[in-house]
C-alpha cells in the first residue's frame, strides 16, 4: 500500500506445510495488506488457532473464528475475509457478514481465486478496504445465487456464475444483497 495500491492477500493451502505456513506468515508481518482472505481452516491455521485442511479445502476451522479474525486484523492491520456459506468480515471493531451465495459454490474449484480478484478489483476503485471486501464478496454470493437458479449441476454453475459476473448490475446488486453488520466491543 505503500505506493497506493492495495496488497490482497490470500494465504491459499497455508496449513499444508511449514513452509507455506512460515511464509505466510512472514508475509502477514512484513508487508503492509490491505486484506487477507481465507477460508476458515486457512485464518485458523495462520492465526494459530487451528484448522485442518483437504488440500486446500477447508475441514475445519478455528472454535471461535471471529476471535481469530479479530486478532488478525488488529495485529496485520487489514481487513480479513473469512469465506464460507457466510462470509464473515472484520476490521478493527466492525463485523459483516454477507449471507449471499449458494451450496452450489462449495462444489466448484477456484471461487475462492475468483472471491480474492474480485476483492483487488474492487478495491482498485473503493478507497475504503471494508466497503470493497464486503462489495466483493456479496457481489460473487448473489452471483453464485442467480446462477444456481438456472445451473443443472457445477459445470454449467461455473459457466453460468462467469456470465451473471459479466452482466450483473448495480440496481441488482441494490436489491440482492444480504448483510449483518455489527460494532464489535473493545
Amino acid at each position: 500500500m505503500a505506493l497506493g495500491r492495495p496488497v490482497i492477500f490470500d494465504p491459499v493451502g497455508v496449513g499444508a506445510s511449514q513452509f507455506r505456513m512460515n511464509s505466510s506468515k512472514r508475509i502477514v508481518s512484513e508487508l503492509h495488506l490491505t486484506v487477507i482472505k481465507g477460508n476458515r481452516a486457512e485464518i485458523g491455521c495462520l492465526t494459530g488457532r487451528g484448522g485442518k485442511l483437504a488440500g486446500i479445502d477447508a475441514v475445519t476451522g478455528p472454535e471461535d473464528l471471529l476471535t481469530a479474525a479479530e486478532d488478525l486484523s488488529k495485529t496485520s492491520g487489514a481487513v480479513v475475509a473469512v469465506s464460507g456459506p457466510q462470509d464473515l468480515i472484520v476490521f478493527y471493531r466492525q463485523k459483516v457478514i454477507v449471507e449471499n451465495g449458494h451450496p452450489m459454490m462449495a462444489r466448484v474449484t477456484g471461487l475462492g481465486c475468483i472471491l480474492t480478484a474480485l476483492i483487488g478489483a474492487f478495491a482498485a476503485v473503493e478507497d475504503d478496504p471494508m466497503v470493497a471486501t464486503v462489495g466483493a464478496t456479496a457481489f460473487l454470493g448473489l452471483a453464485g445465487e442467480q446462477a444456481a437458479l438456472q445451473a443443472k449441476g457445477p459445470g454449467t454453475f461455473k459457466t453460468t456464475l462467469l456470465d451473471i459476473l459479466f452482466t450483473l448490475t448495480p440496481e441488482e446488486m441494490g436489491q440482492g444483497i444480504k448483510l449483518r453488520e455489527e460494532t464489535l466491543g473493545g
